[in-house]
Protein backbone atom coordinates (compact mmCIF):
# COMPACT_ATOMS: atom_id res chain seq x y z
CA UNK A 1 0.00 0.00 0.00
CA UNK A 2 1.44 3.40 -0.97
CA UNK A 3 -0.37 5.42 1.70
CA UNK A 4 -2.74 7.04 -0.77
CA UNK A 5 -4.98 4.28 -2.10
CA UNK A 6 -5.42 0.69 -0.87
CA UNK A 7 -4.02 -1.97 -3.18
CA UNK A 8 -1.96 -5.15 -2.93
CA UNK A 9 0.88 -5.57 -5.40
CA UNK A 10 1.33 -9.26 -4.68
CA UNK A 11 -2.36 -10.04 -5.34
CA UNK A 12 -2.34 -8.19 -8.66
CA UNK A 13 0.84 -9.97 -9.80
CA UNK A 14 -0.49 -13.38 -8.73
CA UNK A 15 -3.67 -12.98 -10.78
CA UNK A 16 -1.74 -11.88 -13.86
CA UNK A 17 0.68 -14.80 -13.45
CA UNK A 18 -2.30 -17.18 -13.29
CA UNK A 19 -3.57 -15.75 -16.57
CA UNK A 20 -0.20 -16.25 -18.29
CA UNK A 21 0.60 -19.72 -16.88
CA UNK A 22 -2.59 -21.52 -15.86
CA UNK A 23 -5.21 -21.73 -18.58
CA UNK A 24 -7.48 -23.76 -16.25
CA UNK A 25 -8.29 -20.63 -14.23
CA UNK A 26 -8.59 -18.18 -17.14
CA UNK A 27 -12.36 -18.57 -17.54
CA UNK A 28 -12.99 -17.75 -13.89
CA UNK A 29 -10.61 -14.77 -13.84
CA UNK A 30 -11.88 -13.19 -17.05
CA UNK A 31 -15.48 -13.68 -15.90
CA UNK A 32 -15.02 -11.97 -12.52
CA UNK A 33 -12.16 -9.49 -13.05
CA UNK A 34 -12.20 -6.22 -14.95
CA UNK A 35 -9.34 -3.98 -16.03
CA UNK A 36 -10.14 -1.22 -13.54
CA UNK A 37 -9.81 -3.62 -10.61
CA UNK A 38 -6.03 -3.30 -10.95
CA UNK A 39 -4.31 -0.31 -9.35
CA UNK A 40 -0.88 -0.49 -11.03
CA UNK A 41 -1.08 1.04 -14.51
CA UNK A 42 1.20 -1.56 -16.14
CA UNK A 43 -0.99 -4.34 -14.71
CA UNK A 44 -4.05 -2.76 -16.33
CA UNK A 45 -2.38 -2.83 -19.76
CA UNK A 46 -1.25 -6.45 -19.37
CA UNK A 47 -4.74 -7.58 -18.31
CA UNK A 48 -6.38 -5.59 -21.11
CA UNK A 49 -4.17 -7.22 -23.76
CA UNK A 50 -4.75 -10.69 -22.29
CA UNK A 51 -8.51 -10.15 -22.17
CA UNK A 52 -8.54 -9.12 -25.82
CA UNK A 53 -6.71 -12.29 -26.77
CA UNK A 54 -9.09 -14.37 -24.65
CA UNK A 55 -12.14 -12.78 -26.29
CA UNK A 56 -10.71 -13.75 -29.69
CA UNK A 57 -10.85 -17.42 -28.58
CA UNK A 58 -7.03 -17.62 -28.69
CA UNK A 59 -4.90 -19.27 -26.02
CA UNK A 60 -3.42 -16.69 -23.66
CA UNK A 61 0.33 -17.06 -23.06
CA UNK A 62 3.31 -14.81 -22.45
CA UNK A 63 4.46 -14.76 -26.10
CA UNK A 64 1.09 -13.68 -27.54
CA UNK A 65 0.57 -11.08 -24.80
CA UNK A 66 4.04 -9.64 -25.55
CA UNK A 67 3.20 -9.42 -29.26
CA UNK A 68 -0.11 -7.69 -28.54
CA UNK A 69 1.52 -5.15 -26.22
CA UNK A 70 4.27 -4.53 -28.80
CA UNK A 71 1.66 -3.97 -31.51
CA UNK A 72 -0.02 -1.39 -29.29
CA UNK A 73 3.32 0.33 -28.61
CA UNK A 74 3.13 -0.49 -24.91
CA UNK A 75 5.70 -3.25 -24.43
CA UNK A 76 8.81 -1.07 -24.11
CA UNK A 77 7.15 1.60 -21.89
CA UNK A 78 6.13 -1.26 -19.55
CA UNK A 79 9.74 -2.48 -19.28
CA UNK A 80 9.89 -4.96 -22.15
CA UNK A 81 9.62 -8.72 -22.07
CA UNK A 82 11.59 -8.76 -18.82
CA UNK A 83 8.55 -7.34 -16.96
CA UNK A 84 6.37 -10.32 -17.90
CA UNK A 85 9.17 -12.83 -17.24
CA UNK A 86 9.73 -11.35 -13.78
CA UNK A 87 5.99 -11.54 -13.22
CA UNK A 88 5.79 -15.29 -13.74
CA UNK A 89 9.11 -16.08 -12.07
CA UNK A 90 8.47 -14.29 -8.79
CA UNK A 91 4.93 -15.54 -8.17
CA UNK A 92 3.94 -18.99 -6.96
CA UNK A 93 0.82 -20.42 -8.65
CA UNK A 94 -2.01 -20.74 -6.11
CA UNK A 95 -4.74 -23.34 -5.75
CA UNK A 96 -7.15 -20.75 -4.34
CA UNK A 97 -7.42 -18.09 -7.03
CA UNK A 98 -10.98 -17.17 -5.97
CA UNK A 99 -9.68 -15.81 -2.65
CA UNK A 100 -7.20 -13.62 -4.53
CA UNK A 101 -9.98 -12.33 -6.79
CA UNK A 102 -12.12 -11.44 -3.76
CA UNK A 103 -9.19 -9.53 -2.21
CA UNK A 104 -8.51 -7.73 -5.50
CA UNK A 105 -12.12 -6.59 -5.71
CA UNK A 106 -12.09 -5.58 -2.04
CA UNK A 107 -9.18 -3.19 -2.65
CA UNK A 108 -10.87 -1.81 -5.77
CA UNK A 109 -14.13 -1.07 -3.93
CA UNK A 110 -12.24 0.62 -1.10
CA UNK A 111 -10.57 2.91 -3.65
CA UNK A 112 -13.99 3.63 -5.14
CA UNK A 113 -15.36 4.59 -1.72
CA UNK A 114 -12.39 6.93 -1.11
CA UNK A 115 -12.89 8.52 -4.54
CA UNK A 116 -16.64 8.90 -3.86
CA UNK A 117 -15.87 10.58 -0.53
CA UNK A 118 -13.61 13.08 -2.26
CA UNK A 119 -16.27 13.86 -4.86
CA UNK A 120 -18.92 14.34 -2.17
CA UNK A 121 -16.57 16.63 -0.25
CA UNK A 122 -16.13 18.79 -3.36
CA UNK A 123 -19.90 18.85 -3.88
CA UNK A 124 -20.44 20.05 -0.31
CA UNK A 125 -18.42 23.20 -1.07
CA UNK A 126 -20.45 23.96 -4.20
CA UNK A 127 -23.69 25.94 -4.29
CA UNK A 128 -26.85 23.87 -4.68
CA UNK A 129 -30.45 25.00 -4.98
CA UNK A 130 -31.25 22.97 -1.88
CA UNK A 131 -29.64 20.57 0.55
CA UNK A 132 -31.90 17.86 -0.89
CA UNK A 133 -30.19 18.29 -4.28
CA UNK A 134 -26.83 17.81 -2.62
CA UNK A 135 -28.05 14.66 -0.88
CA UNK A 136 -29.48 13.27 -4.12
CA UNK A 137 -26.19 13.81 -5.93
CA UNK A 138 -24.22 12.25 -3.08
CA UNK A 139 -26.58 9.25 -2.99
CA UNK A 140 -26.18 8.84 -6.75
CA UNK A 141 -22.39 8.66 -6.40
CA UNK A 142 -22.57 6.04 -3.65
CA UNK A 143 -25.30 4.10 -5.47
CA UNK A 144 -23.04 3.69 -8.50
CA UNK A 145 -20.50 1.92 -6.31
CA UNK A 146 -23.04 -0.56 -4.95
CA UNK A 147 -24.37 -1.20 -8.46
CA UNK A 148 -20.83 -1.67 -9.74
CA UNK A 149 -20.04 -4.26 -7.08
CA UNK A 150 -19.32 -7.50 -8.95
CA UNK A 151 -21.47 -10.43 -7.95
CA UNK A 152 -21.73 -14.00 -9.14
CA UNK A 153 -25.18 -15.55 -9.31
CA UNK A 154 -24.11 -18.62 -11.26
CA UNK A 155 -25.47 -21.71 -9.55
CA UNK A 156 -25.53 -25.36 -10.54
CA UNK A 157 -28.96 -26.67 -11.46
CA UNK A 158 -28.66 -29.19 -8.61
CA UNK A 159 -28.34 -26.35 -6.09
CA UNK A 160 -31.40 -24.55 -7.46
CA UNK A 161 -33.39 -27.80 -7.60
CA UNK A 162 -32.62 -28.56 -3.96
CA UNK A 163 -33.68 -25.05 -2.96
CA UNK A 164 -36.86 -25.38 -5.04
CA UNK A 165 -37.70 -28.79 -3.57
CA UNK A 166 -37.45 -27.47 -0.01
CA UNK A 167 -39.65 -24.49 -0.96
CA UNK A 168 -42.19 -26.76 -2.70
CA UNK A 169 -42.38 -29.07 0.32
CA UNK A 170 -42.95 -26.11 2.62
CA UNK A 171 -45.78 -24.79 0.45
CA UNK A 172 -47.48 -28.19 0.18
CA UNK A 173 -47.51 -28.56 3.96
CA UNK A 174 -48.81 -25.05 4.60
CA UNK A 175 -51.25 -25.01 1.64
CA UNK A 176 -50.54 -21.30 1.13
CA UNK A 177 -50.16 -19.12 -1.91
CA UNK A 178 -46.68 -18.81 -3.34
CA UNK A 179 -46.72 -15.03 -2.99
CA UNK A 180 -47.97 -12.31 -0.65
CA UNK A 181 -51.77 -12.40 -0.36
CA UNK A 182 -53.61 -9.27 -1.47
CA UNK A 183 -56.70 -9.95 0.67
CA UNK A 184 -58.89 -10.28 -2.44
CA UNK A 185 -59.73 -13.97 -2.87
CA UNK A 186 -60.31 -14.12 -6.61
CA UNK A 187 -57.22 -12.05 -7.38
CA UNK A 188 -55.06 -14.26 -5.16
CA UNK A 189 -56.52 -17.36 -6.80
CA UNK A 190 -55.52 -16.06 -10.24
CA UNK A 191 -52.07 -14.68 -9.35
CA UNK A 192 -51.15 -16.95 -6.40
CA UNK A 193 -50.43 -13.72 -4.52
CA UNK A 194 -47.89 -11.01 -5.31
CA UNK A 195 -44.57 -12.71 -5.94
CA UNK A 196 -41.41 -11.38 -4.34
CA UNK A 197 -39.13 -9.46 -6.71
CA UNK A 198 -42.06 -8.82 -9.11
CA UNK A 199 -42.78 -5.45 -10.70
CA UNK A 200 -46.57 -4.97 -10.72
CA UNK A 201 -48.23 -2.17 -12.66
CA UNK A 202 -51.73 -0.99 -11.69
CA UNK A 203 -53.09 1.02 -14.60
CA UNK A 204 -56.29 2.89 -15.35
CA UNK A 205 -57.73 6.14 -16.58
CA UNK A 206 -57.98 9.07 -14.10
CA UNK A 207 -60.61 8.64 -11.31
CA UNK A 208 -60.87 4.90 -11.94
CA UNK A 209 -59.70 4.15 -8.39
CA UNK A 210 -56.02 3.27 -8.81
CA UNK A 211 -54.87 4.96 -5.59
CA UNK A 212 -57.84 3.62 -3.61
CA UNK A 213 -57.14 0.10 -4.88
CA UNK A 214 -53.44 0.40 -3.98
CA UNK A 215 -54.25 1.65 -0.47
CA UNK A 216 -56.66 -1.25 0.06
CA UNK A 217 -53.89 -3.62 -0.99
CA UNK A 218 -51.42 -1.89 1.35
CA UNK A 219 -53.79 -2.19 4.30
CA UNK A 220 -54.42 -5.89 3.61
CA UNK A 221 -50.76 -6.76 3.05
CA UNK A 222 -49.67 -4.87 6.19
CA UNK A 223 -52.21 -6.82 8.24
CA UNK A 224 -51.40 -10.24 6.77
CA UNK A 225 -47.63 -10.13 7.39
CA UNK A 226 -45.22 -8.42 9.78
CA UNK A 227 -42.83 -6.70 7.37
CA UNK A 228 -43.29 -2.97 6.65
CA UNK A 229 -45.02 -1.58 3.57
CA UNK A 230 -43.71 1.66 2.06
CA UNK A 231 -45.85 4.09 0.04
CA UNK A 232 -44.15 6.76 -2.07
CA UNK A 233 -46.80 9.24 -3.16
CA UNK A 234 -45.72 11.78 -5.76
CA UNK A 235 -49.31 13.02 -6.29
CA UNK A 236 -51.15 13.06 -2.93
CA UNK A 237 -49.96 14.40 0.42
CA UNK A 238 -49.59 12.08 3.40
CA UNK A 239 -52.66 13.71 5.02
CA UNK A 240 -54.77 12.87 1.97
CA UNK A 241 -53.56 9.28 2.05
CA UNK A 242 -54.30 8.98 5.79
CA UNK A 243 -57.83 10.33 5.32
CA UNK A 244 -58.42 7.68 2.65
CA UNK A 245 -57.06 4.92 4.88
CA UNK A 246 -59.23 6.17 7.76
CA UNK A 247 -62.33 6.24 5.59
CA UNK A 248 -61.72 2.69 4.40
CA UNK A 249 -60.96 1.38 7.89
CA UNK A 250 -63.78 3.21 9.73
CA UNK A 251 -66.33 3.04 6.86
CA UNK A 252 -67.10 6.71 7.51
CA UNK A 253 -67.84 8.65 4.33
CA UNK A 254 -64.62 10.21 3.05
CA UNK A 255 -66.16 13.64 2.46
CA UNK A 256 -67.35 13.77 6.11
CA UNK A 257 -63.85 13.12 7.36
CA UNK A 258 -62.47 15.87 5.15
CA UNK A 259 -64.98 18.40 6.50
CA UNK A 260 -64.92 17.12 10.11
CA UNK A 261 -68.72 16.74 10.01
CA UNK A 262 -68.93 13.45 11.95
CA UNK A 263 -71.40 12.36 14.62
CA UNK A 264 -70.71 10.53 17.88
CA UNK A 265 -70.96 7.01 16.46
CA UNK A 266 -68.70 7.96 13.57
CA UNK A 267 -66.14 9.40 16.01
CA UNK A 268 -66.09 6.05 17.80
CA UNK A 269 -65.51 4.22 14.48
CA UNK A 270 -62.71 6.63 13.58
CA UNK A 271 -61.03 6.09 16.98
CA UNK A 272 -61.09 2.33 16.47
CA UNK A 273 -59.70 2.77 12.95
CA UNK A 274 -56.84 4.91 14.27
CA UNK A 275 -55.91 2.20 16.78
CA UNK A 276 -55.90 -0.48 14.06
CA UNK A 277 -53.88 1.56 11.55
CA UNK A 278 -51.40 2.68 14.21
CA UNK A 279 -50.41 -0.94 14.77
CA UNK A 280 -49.72 -1.58 11.09
CA UNK A 281 -46.23 -1.01 9.70
CA UNK A 282 -47.23 1.36 6.91
CA UNK A 283 -44.70 4.05 6.01
CA UNK A 284 -45.70 7.13 3.99
CA UNK A 285 -43.45 9.42 1.96
CA UNK A 286 -44.90 12.35 0.03
CA UNK A 287 -41.61 13.93 -1.04
CA UNK A 288 -42.08 15.62 -4.44
CA UNK A 289 -39.69 15.04 -7.36
CA UNK A 290 -38.49 11.71 -6.00
CA UNK A 291 -35.73 9.91 -7.88
CA UNK A 292 -35.04 6.20 -8.03
CA UNK A 293 -31.85 6.79 -6.03
CA UNK A 294 -33.80 8.46 -3.20
CA UNK A 295 -36.36 5.64 -3.11
CA UNK A 296 -33.61 3.04 -2.90
CA UNK A 297 -31.89 4.87 -0.04
CA UNK A 298 -35.10 5.13 1.98
CA UNK A 299 -36.11 1.53 1.31
CA UNK A 300 -32.65 0.35 2.29
CA UNK A 301 -32.99 2.16 5.64
CA UNK A 302 -36.31 0.37 6.26
CA UNK A 303 -34.80 -2.93 5.19
CA UNK A 304 -31.96 -2.56 7.70
CA UNK A 305 -34.36 -1.53 10.48
CA UNK A 306 -36.92 -4.32 10.00
CA UNK A 307 -34.89 -7.04 8.31
CA UNK A 308 -36.99 -6.98 5.14
CA UNK A 309 -39.67 -5.15 3.15
CA UNK A 310 -43.22 -6.45 2.69
CA UNK A 311 -44.14 -4.34 -0.32
CA UNK A 312 -43.33 -1.02 -2.01
CA UNK A 313 -45.98 1.19 -3.67
CA UNK A 314 -45.23 4.08 -6.02
CA UNK A 315 -48.00 6.54 -6.96
CA UNK A 316 -47.43 7.11 -9.79
CA UNK A 317 -44.88 6.24 -12.54
CA UNK A 318 -45.28 9.30 -14.77
CA UNK A 319 -44.34 11.61 -11.86
CA UNK A 320 -41.10 9.78 -11.09
CA UNK A 321 -38.02 11.62 -12.34
CA UNK A 322 -34.42 10.90 -13.23
CA UNK A 323 -32.23 13.93 -12.36
CA UNK A 324 -29.50 12.70 -14.71
CA UNK A 325 -31.79 12.09 -17.71
CA UNK A 326 -30.49 13.48 -20.97
CA UNK A 327 -32.76 11.68 -23.42
CA UNK A 328 -36.47 11.68 -24.21
CA UNK A 329 -39.17 11.26 -21.55
CA UNK A 330 -40.25 7.99 -23.15
CA UNK A 331 -36.74 6.54 -22.87
CA UNK A 332 -36.53 7.92 -19.34
CA UNK A 333 -39.72 6.07 -18.33
CA UNK A 334 -38.42 2.87 -19.88
CA UNK A 335 -35.21 3.23 -17.91
CA UNK A 336 -37.14 3.93 -14.71
CA UNK A 337 -39.30 0.81 -15.06
CA UNK A 338 -36.13 -1.20 -15.56
CA UNK A 339 -34.65 0.41 -12.45
CA UNK A 340 -37.77 -0.43 -10.44
CA UNK A 341 -37.55 -4.06 -11.57
CA UNK A 342 -33.92 -4.18 -10.41
CA UNK A 343 -34.99 -2.62 -7.10
CA UNK A 344 -37.66 -5.30 -6.62
CA UNK A 345 -35.07 -8.02 -7.17
CA UNK A 346 -32.52 -6.35 -4.90
CA UNK A 347 -34.89 -6.16 -1.92
CA UNK A 348 -36.76 -9.36 -2.86
CA UNK A 349 -40.15 -7.67 -2.54
CA UNK A 350 -43.06 -6.85 -4.88
CA UNK A 351 -43.18 -3.27 -6.14
CA UNK A 352 -46.58 -1.87 -7.13
CA UNK A 353 -46.42 1.03 -9.57
CA UNK A 354 -49.50 3.05 -10.51
CA UNK A 355 -49.62 4.27 -14.09
CA UNK A 356 -51.91 6.32 -16.29
CA UNK A 357 -53.33 4.81 -19.45
CA UNK A 358 -53.22 6.58 -22.79
CA UNK A 359 -56.22 8.60 -23.97
CA UNK A 360 -56.78 6.16 -26.83
CA UNK A 361 -59.16 4.29 -24.50
CA UNK A 362 -61.67 7.13 -24.77
CA UNK A 363 -61.83 6.95 -28.56
CA UNK A 364 -63.00 3.33 -28.67
CA UNK A 365 -66.54 2.00 -28.46
CA UNK A 366 -65.41 -0.71 -26.03
CA UNK A 367 -63.51 1.26 -23.43
CA UNK A 368 -62.12 -1.67 -21.51
CA UNK A 369 -58.36 -1.08 -21.42
CA UNK A 370 -55.92 -3.20 -23.39
CA UNK A 371 -52.28 -3.89 -22.68
CA UNK A 372 -51.37 -1.75 -25.67
CA UNK A 373 -52.99 1.26 -23.93
CA UNK A 374 -50.19 1.14 -21.39
CA UNK A 375 -47.51 1.46 -23.98
CA UNK A 376 -46.15 4.83 -24.91
CA UNK A 377 -45.59 3.85 -28.51
CA UNK A 378 -48.28 1.65 -29.96
CA UNK A 379 -47.80 -0.93 -32.68
CA UNK A 380 -46.70 -1.31 -36.30
CA UNK A 381 -47.86 -3.21 -39.36
CA UNK A 382 -46.49 -6.70 -40.00
CA UNK A 383 -45.35 -5.82 -43.53
CA UNK A 384 -42.91 -3.17 -42.27
CA UNK A 385 -39.33 -4.09 -43.14
CA UNK A 386 -36.44 -4.69 -40.73
CA UNK A 387 -32.83 -4.59 -41.89
CA UNK A 388 -30.87 -7.73 -40.89
CA UNK A 389 -27.28 -6.57 -40.70
CA UNK A 390 -25.80 -10.08 -40.44
CA UNK A 391 -27.50 -11.09 -43.70
CA UNK A 392 -27.24 -7.65 -45.32
CA UNK A 393 -30.88 -7.84 -46.38
CA UNK A 394 -34.39 -6.75 -45.38
CA UNK A 395 -37.24 -8.87 -44.05
CA UNK A 396 -40.77 -8.07 -42.87
CA UNK A 397 -41.68 -8.13 -39.18
CA UNK A 398 -44.08 -11.02 -39.84
CA UNK A 399 -41.31 -13.07 -41.45
CA UNK A 400 -38.87 -12.07 -38.71
CA UNK A 401 -41.16 -13.45 -36.01
CA UNK A 402 -42.36 -16.46 -38.02
CA UNK A 403 -38.82 -17.74 -38.60
CA UNK A 404 -37.62 -16.76 -35.09
CA UNK A 405 -34.57 -14.96 -36.44
CA UNK A 406 -32.20 -14.00 -33.61
CA UNK A 407 -29.68 -11.95 -35.56
CA UNK A 408 -28.67 -8.35 -34.94
CA UNK A 409 -30.90 -5.39 -35.68
CA UNK A 410 -30.06 -1.70 -35.69
CA UNK A 411 -30.99 0.57 -32.79
CA UNK A 412 -30.05 4.13 -31.89
CA UNK A 413 -28.45 5.66 -28.82
CA UNK A 414 -28.50 9.41 -28.36
CA UNK A 415 -25.18 10.74 -27.09
CA UNK A 416 -23.91 14.33 -26.88
CA UNK A 417 -26.22 15.69 -29.58
CA UNK A 418 -25.27 12.91 -31.98
CA UNK A 419 -26.42 9.35 -32.58
CA UNK A 420 -24.62 6.06 -32.23
CA UNK A 421 -25.89 2.92 -33.88
CA UNK A 422 -25.76 -0.40 -32.04
CA UNK A 423 -26.43 -3.93 -33.20
CA UNK A 424 -28.58 -5.85 -30.72
CA UNK A 425 -30.80 -8.91 -30.68
CA UNK A 426 -34.51 -8.27 -30.19
CA UNK A 427 -35.66 -9.87 -26.94
CA UNK A 428 -39.19 -10.68 -28.01
CA UNK A 429 -41.77 -9.89 -30.67
CA UNK A 430 -45.51 -10.36 -30.39
CA UNK A 431 -48.81 -9.58 -32.03
CA UNK A 432 -50.99 -6.91 -30.40
CA UNK A 433 -54.17 -7.82 -32.28
CA UNK A 434 -56.19 -6.03 -34.93
CA UNK A 435 -55.54 -2.30 -34.67
CA UNK A 436 -56.42 0.79 -36.72
CA UNK A 437 -53.22 1.67 -38.62
CA UNK A 438 -52.20 4.92 -40.28
CA UNK A 439 -50.01 5.32 -43.36
CA UNK A 440 -47.24 7.91 -42.98
CA UNK A 441 -45.42 8.71 -46.23
CA UNK A 442 -42.17 10.71 -46.45
CA UNK A 443 -40.69 12.61 -49.38
CA UNK A 444 -37.77 10.17 -49.11
CA UNK A 445 -40.26 7.58 -50.46
CA UNK A 446 -40.28 5.67 -47.16
CA UNK A 447 -43.69 4.57 -45.86
CA UNK A 448 -44.57 3.70 -42.26
CA UNK A 449 -47.75 1.94 -41.12
CA UNK A 450 -48.40 2.31 -37.40
CA UNK A 451 -50.98 3.15 -34.76
CA UNK A 452 -51.90 6.71 -33.84
CA UNK A 453 -49.95 6.62 -30.54
CA UNK A 454 -46.73 5.19 -31.93
CA UNK A 455 -43.73 7.47 -31.45
CA UNK A 456 -41.24 8.18 -34.21
CA UNK A 457 -37.87 9.94 -34.05
CA UNK A 458 -38.02 13.55 -35.27
CA UNK A 459 -35.78 16.59 -34.94
CA UNK A 460 -37.98 17.52 -31.95
CA UNK A 461 -37.34 14.13 -30.35
CA UNK A 462 -39.80 11.22 -29.94
CA UNK A 463 -43.26 12.36 -31.12
CA UNK A 464 -46.42 10.24 -31.36
CA UNK A 465 -48.17 10.12 -34.72
CA UNK A 466 -51.16 12.15 -33.50
CA UNK A 467 -48.85 14.97 -32.36
CA UNK A 468 -46.86 15.31 -35.57
CA UNK A 469 -47.12 18.58 -37.51
CA UNK A 470 -46.44 19.32 -41.17
CA UNK A 471 -43.07 20.88 -40.32
CA UNK A 472 -41.73 17.83 -38.51
CA UNK A 473 -38.78 15.98 -40.03
CA UNK A 474 -38.56 12.21 -39.46
CA UNK A 475 -35.39 10.16 -39.14
CA UNK A 476 -34.21 8.47 -42.32
CA UNK A 477 -31.21 6.17 -42.62
CA UNK A 478 -29.57 4.44 -45.57
CA UNK A 479 -28.56 1.33 -43.64
CA UNK A 480 -26.88 -0.30 -46.66
CA UNK A 481 -24.07 2.29 -46.48
CA UNK A 482 -23.34 1.71 -42.80
CA UNK A 483 -20.24 -0.36 -43.57
CA UNK A 484 -18.48 2.83 -44.72
CA UNK A 485 -18.67 4.31 -41.26
CA UNK A 486 -17.29 1.60 -38.98
CA UNK A 487 -14.92 2.61 -36.25
CA UNK A 488 -12.95 0.45 -33.84
CA UNK A 489 -10.84 1.16 -30.78
CA UNK A 490 -7.44 -0.47 -30.33
CA UNK A 491 -8.64 -3.03 -27.80
CA UNK A 492 -12.28 -3.27 -28.87
CA UNK A 493 -12.92 -4.86 -32.24
CA UNK A 494 -16.60 -5.38 -31.48
CA UNK A 495 -18.76 -4.33 -34.47
CA UNK A 496 -21.71 -3.54 -32.21
CA UNK A 497 -21.08 0.20 -32.03
CA UNK A 498 -21.15 2.34 -35.14
CA UNK A 499 -21.25 6.06 -35.85
CA UNK A 500 -24.06 7.28 -38.05
CA UNK A 501 -22.91 10.42 -39.88
CA UNK A 502 -25.47 9.69 -42.60
CA UNK A 503 -28.55 9.81 -40.35
CA UNK A 504 -30.81 12.34 -42.06
CA UNK A 505 -34.33 13.65 -41.54
CA UNK A 506 -37.06 13.61 -44.20
CA UNK A 507 -40.14 15.79 -44.68
CA UNK A 508 -43.62 14.34 -44.15
CA UNK A 509 -45.55 13.97 -47.40
CA UNK A 510 -48.88 12.69 -46.05
CA UNK A 511 -50.65 10.89 -43.19
CA UNK A 512 -53.74 8.84 -44.07
CA UNK A 513 -55.85 6.09 -42.51
CA UNK A 514 -54.63 2.71 -43.80
CA UNK A 515 -57.33 0.56 -42.18
CA UNK A 516 -57.59 -2.19 -39.58
CA UNK A 517 -54.92 -4.85 -39.73
CA UNK A 518 -52.90 -7.23 -37.58
CA UNK A 519 -50.23 -5.26 -35.71
CA UNK A 520 -47.03 -6.11 -33.85
CA UNK A 521 -44.60 -4.77 -31.30
CA UNK A 522 -40.98 -5.64 -30.54
CA UNK A 523 -39.12 -5.63 -27.24
CA UNK A 524 -35.64 -4.11 -27.42
CA UNK A 525 -34.25 -3.82 -23.84
CA UNK A 526 -32.15 -0.77 -22.86
CA UNK A 527 -32.51 1.02 -26.22
CA UNK A 528 -36.30 0.85 -26.65
CA UNK A 529 -36.24 1.60 -30.37
CA UNK A 530 -35.68 -0.08 -33.73
CA UNK A 531 -35.72 0.73 -37.46
CA UNK A 532 -38.61 -0.08 -39.77
CA UNK A 533 -38.47 0.95 -43.43
CA UNK A 534 -35.29 2.90 -42.60
CA UNK A 535 -36.98 5.11 -39.98
CA UNK A 536 -36.48 4.85 -36.22
CA UNK A 537 -39.55 4.11 -34.03
CA UNK A 538 -40.00 3.55 -30.30
CA UNK A 539 -41.34 0.50 -28.45
CA UNK A 540 -43.02 -0.54 -25.18
CA UNK A 541 -42.51 0.60 -21.58
CA UNK A 542 -44.43 -2.27 -19.92
CA UNK A 543 -41.74 -4.77 -20.92
CA UNK A 544 -40.22 -4.99 -17.41
CA UNK A 545 -43.54 -5.62 -15.64
CA UNK A 546 -44.23 -9.12 -14.33
CA UNK A 547 -47.90 -8.42 -13.64
CA UNK A 548 -50.16 -5.74 -15.15
CA UNK A 549 -53.54 -5.04 -13.51
CA UNK A 550 -55.98 -2.69 -15.25
CA UNK A 551 -59.03 -1.19 -13.56
CA UNK A 552 -62.30 -0.69 -15.42
CA UNK A 553 -65.70 0.40 -14.13
CA UNK A 554 -68.59 0.50 -16.59
CA UNK A 555 -70.48 3.10 -14.54
CA UNK A 556 -67.64 5.56 -15.17
CA UNK A 557 -68.57 5.73 -18.87
CA UNK A 558 -72.25 4.77 -18.97
CA UNK A 559 -75.02 6.94 -17.51
CA UNK A 560 -77.76 5.40 -15.38
CA UNK A 561 -75.50 2.46 -14.51
CA UNK A 562 -75.40 2.34 -10.72
CA UNK A 563 -73.50 -0.87 -10.16
CA UNK A 564 -70.25 -0.46 -8.28
CA UNK A 565 -68.56 -3.48 -9.81
CA UNK A 566 -64.96 -2.80 -10.78
CA UNK A 567 -63.23 -5.15 -13.16
CA UNK A 568 -59.60 -5.91 -12.34
CA UNK A 569 -58.18 -7.06 -15.65
CA UNK A 570 -55.00 -9.13 -15.36
CA UNK A 571 -53.66 -8.08 -18.77
CA UNK A 572 -50.17 -9.50 -18.35
CA UNK A 573 -48.99 -12.28 -16.06
CA UNK A 574 -45.45 -13.45 -16.73
CA UNK A 575 -45.76 -16.53 -14.50
CA UNK A 576 -49.41 -17.48 -14.80
CA UNK A 577 -52.78 -17.01 -16.50
CA UNK A 578 -54.49 -13.75 -17.42
CA UNK A 579 -58.16 -13.01 -16.84
CA UNK A 580 -60.63 -10.70 -15.13
CA UNK A 581 -61.93 -10.66 -11.56
CA UNK A 582 -64.68 -8.48 -10.09
CA UNK A 583 -64.53 -6.35 -6.94
CA UNK A 584 -67.15 -4.15 -5.29
CA UNK A 585 -66.13 -0.49 -5.03
CA UNK A 586 -67.72 1.97 -2.59
CA UNK A 587 -66.73 5.48 -3.75
CA UNK A 588 -68.04 7.07 -0.54
CA UNK A 589 -65.51 5.25 1.64
CA UNK A 590 -63.01 4.54 -1.20
CA UNK A 591 -63.21 0.84 -0.31
CA UNK A 592 -62.78 -2.25 -2.47
CA UNK A 593 -64.38 -5.49 -1.26
CA UNK A 594 -64.53 -9.07 -2.48
CA UNK A 595 -67.36 -9.74 -4.92
CA UNK A 596 -69.89 -12.16 -3.42
CA UNK A 597 -72.55 -13.83 -5.60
Amino acid sequence: MDGKFPYNLSIERTILAEILLNKNTSNLIFYKVREEFFYVESHKHIFKAAKQIYDEKTEVNIDIVCDRLKLAGLLEPLGGVKTLIDLINTIVITNDIETYIVLLIDKYLRRQVIDAGNKIQILAYQSFDSIESLFDEAETILFRITQDKPTSNLLLTSEVLLETFVDLEKRSLQSTYSGIKSGFFDLDMLTQGFQKSDLIIIAGRPSMGKTAFALNLVRNVAELQDLPVAIFSLEMSRQQLIYRLLSTESQVVHSKLRTGNVNRDEWYAVSKAINVLANLKIYLDDTPNLSLISIRTKVNALNIKHGGIGMIVLDYLQLLSDPNARDSRVQELSRLTRGLKILAKEFDTPILVLSQLSRSVESRVNKRPLLSDLRESGCVSGDMRLYLHDYNKYTTIENFLKNKIKKSLLVLKHLNHSYLCHLVSIKRGFSTGIRLLYRLELFSNHVLKLTIKHKVLTLRGWISLDNLCSKDLLSSLDVTNLSKFLYFSLFDNSPRKRLIPNLSFAIIKSIDVDGYNLSYDLWVPSYNNYFINNSCVHNSIEQDADLVLMLYRDSYYTENVNDDITEVIVAKHRNGPVGTINLIFDPKTVTFNNFMF
